[in-house]
């Protein structure tokens, strides 16, 4: 049984794996309290990136969309909000100044990734097998230019493919992925989930502000050392399968920094990755971290203070239920280690049983297959070595004869659609050159559909421009107009009502509509007048910020009696006591477990 134990580590080692944290939390966004809440930008971390390449790392590591599926893009295309002018001016930084003939038609590149772009030529998974017949039906024109198609395109090297995609997800692996998502992944494992489940426990009970009937003891003592405390009493660990986990948990260092390198040594994480890794983790719960991030930069947060909260500290428990779990599920399911190194070694020697494995939890395997599958993932790893390469070896000389005709009928389809979009005879494409016919798939290969959303980005907001200049046009020339005729100095006409809202963008649709009424004027103003502050009304041991959350006050303002009215002072006092004092008992009342039992009584 693998044992845990403290490793010495020295003060610049933890100073270095500080400042390694900060650096990974950079992708993380701030998450404020609710009290204070307005907004949740959570590319706010990467404001200093160009757009496509910040919502690219937040795709990377928060796990988001970064654009609106294609779909809904090419509604807006056919409902006129976007134009075929803003296609085209989108899609020009892409095009090639070249041309291919098919038929009598020569077609452009441009034509190609417009037609790609507003109908998505990607073949579905699943397309039913046509039969020869007819050449004029669309089925026989399928058959027959998939048959074309076989003497036409080089056979692909499986065995290559194959390898390929196994030293591609190596390339991932602590750059884009975790441990613990490659063993979801490949072992079928829950690992993520159970992690984020416990750390939700743990950080909830922990970040409490007085909301909880009962609260966690001993919090003063920072996150990681009452969770070191008292996950030694929570059975939780036992549930998850950790073997030895009470034993485990008391020989963690007193440090979360100590703990957080020790698992990312036990892990294996090559040092070079460990900033990657670590905001990986980071983005697998935003929501928690960017509260945390929050509130241990938040100098004078009364709560961080009594309670003191880190990334370093979350980081170090939820490394050790990742390092416990991966470790006990490649054991158990691979007979290997469960560390970077392992992996790194079963996906480049086992590559057609990591993808075998992969595609019984992707569910892509036949059911002849699965069921095989089946019967050596529930026996001994060590038994059944030699059973899962030659399983692998026959799933994949299977798949290599059924991924030919599969490549061949997928490309014939997109060929097709494209000669309908282009209004080209599907005998004209059937009959094309072969040069001609690979270049139009290689045209389509290097514009795939997950690269369309910045072109359908840049035409939308391109029309949407275009749209509000001409809506602001009329006006412009009306006030140009004015001024030609010398009207610019005549009084304007005195308002029926001035409102004042607040300077915020929810607040500007609203004042738009209002002054198109006729009669009405609004002005914006800034809610605390540029003036910073904290305030502490009378009576009360808290203090709110009267500003916007992006600010921190750096004045106080306290409200006190004067002297002579010392006697309203305490009524006010004795007032604010009595009203704390009921709303505490019914809080009280309301949590208290024995209370449904007296109140089904009294009834």
């Amino acid at each position: 049984m693998e044992t845990v134990t403290a490793r010495p580590y020295s003060e610049a080692q933890r100073m270095e794996m500080r400042s390694l944290v900060n650096l990974a939390g950079e992708v993380i966004a701030y998450y404020w309290p609710m009290r204070t809440f307005i907004h949740h930008n959570l590319l706010h971390g990467l404001e200093y990136l160009e757009f496509e390449e910040a919502v690219q790392q937040g795709q990377r590591f928060l796990g988001g969309r970064p654009y609106l599926p294609n779909e809904v893009f090419r509604d807006y295309f056919r409902t006129g909000r976007i134009r075929i002018e803003e296609v085209d001016a989108a899609l020009q930084p892409f095009t090639q100044d070249k041309t291919v003939l098919v038929g009598n038609t020569r077609i452009t590149h441009l034509e190609v990734l417009r037609a790609h772009l507003l109908q998505g030529l990607t073949a579905p998974n699943h397309m039913h097998q046509p039969e020869a017949g007819d050449p004029s039906s669309e089925d026989a024109a399928l058959a027959t230019l998939t048959d074309r198609l076989r003497t036409i395109l080089p056979s692909s090297d499986h065995q290559a493919q194959v390898q390929t995609a196994a030293e591609a997800d190596i390339q991932a692996l602590g750059h884009d992925m975790t441990v613990s998502a490659w063993c979801d992944r490949v072992l079928g494992t829950r690992i993520v989930e159970q992690i984020n489940e416990e750390l939700i426990k743990w950080c909830g009970a922990f970040v409490d502000e007085d909301h909880a009937a009962w609260t966690m003891p001993a919090r003063d003592l920072s996150l990681y050392t009452v969770w070191k405390q008292l996950a030694q009493h929570d059975f939780s660990s036992a549930f998850l399968g950790i073997p030895d986990w009470k034993h485990k948990i008391q020989a963690l260092p007193e440090r979360s920094e100590d703990s957080l390198l020790m698992y990312l040594e036990i892990l294996g994480i090559p040092k070079a990755l460990w900033e990657d890794y670590l905001s990986l983790h980071l983005g697998t719960m935003p929501g928690w971290t960017g509260f945390i991030k929050w509130r241990a930069e938040e100098t004078g947060y009364e709560w961080q203070e009594r309670y003191p909260v880190s990334l370093v500290k979350y980081l170090a428990i939820r490394l050790f239920y990742e390092g416990e779990l991966v470790r006990d599920a490649c054991r158990v399911k691979l007979n290997i280690t469960g560390d970077y190194p392992a992996l790194v070694a079963f996906m480049r020697e086992q590559p057609h049983v990591y993808s075998l494995r992969q595609a019984r939890v992707t569910g892509s395997l036949t059911p002849e297959f699965r069921r095989q599958v089946d019967r050596l993932r529930y026996g001994s790893p060590r038994d059944r070595h030699a059973a899962w390469r030659m399983l692998a070896d026959r799933y994949h000389t299977h798949l290599h004869v059924e991924d030919e005709h599969k490549k061949c009928q997928s490309h014939a389809w997109r060929l097709l659609r494209l000669a309908d979009m282009l209004q080209i005879p599907p005998q004209a494409m059937i009959d094309g050159a072969p040069g001609e016919l690979q270049v139009l798939l290689r045209w389509l290969d290097d514009f795939p559909e997950t690269r369309h959303g910045p072109v359908w980005l840049q035409a939308f907001e391109a029309g949407y421009r275009q749209t509000l200049l001409e809506t602001l046009k009329p006006n412009i020339r009306k006030s140009f107009s004015a001024t030609d005729l010398g009207q610019g100095s005549v009084a304007e006409v005195r308002p029926l009502t001035q409102a004042i809202f607040c300077i915020d963008v929810r607040s500007e649709g609203f004042r738009r509509h209002l002054e198109e009424i006729g009669g009405y004027e609004t002005l914006g103003f800034a809610g605390f007048f540029a003036i910073p502050f904290r305030f502490r009304p009378f009576g009360s041991h808290h203090e709110t910020d009267q500003c916007p959350v992006l600010l921190k006050p750096k004045h106080i303002v306290r409200e006190v009696p004067r002297a002579y009215q010392s006697l309203e002072a305490e009524k006010h006092l004795a007032g604010k006591r009595f009203l704390q004092t009921g709303h505490q008992l019914l809080y009280d009342l309301k949590e208290n477990v024995i209370t449904p039992y007296v109140m089904v009584e009294a009834m």
